[in-house]
């Protein structure tokens, strides 16, 4: 019985980008554009909940931090893509969240203290903590 060992094609993909494998990392997720302020960068997007992303520069002129890319599946709109990034690349990975609470929690001092800090409005906290003696007082 012969066993396959056909070069797999994320492998290959590698190695068609000149590159070793151990000098690739290997993500997946759905590109996105960056902000305005960053033209040269591209947003891989790890889920389709958008709330984790990695910041990879891109420039147009090539010569950034992504090496090769296989595309998403036609037949599956929301299957990812396959990414080869440099290893040493600095990227920036970013994390959002959000947490529903009801209205009234934002009355309390700490969120007066904000809406005064973005109104620009100076807030004077008053706290009063508790005296405690030890057993030699």
């Amino acid at each position: 019985m012969s066993i396959d060992t056909t070069t797999h094609p994320i492998v290959q993909a590698i190695l068609d980008a000149n590159q070793s494998p151990e000098d690739v990392t290997v993500l997946i997720g759905y590109f996105g554009p960056s902000s305005p302020s960053k033209p040269d960068h591209v947003r891989l997007y790890l889920s389709l909940d958008f709330h984790s992303y990695i910041e990879l520069y891109n420039p147009k002129a090539g010569g950034g931090d992504i090496l090769n890319t296989l595309p998403p599946d036609p037949d599956n709109p929301n299957h990812p893509t396959v990414v080869f990034v440099k290893a040493n690349a600095d990227v920036k990975f970013v994390k959002t969240s959000s947490t529903g609470v009801q209205a009234s929690f934002l009355q309390g001092p700490i969120a007066s203290a904000n809406r005064c800090a973005i109104l620009g409005i100076e807030a004077v906290w008053h706290i009063t903590l508790p005296i405690t003696h030890c057993n030699n007082c």
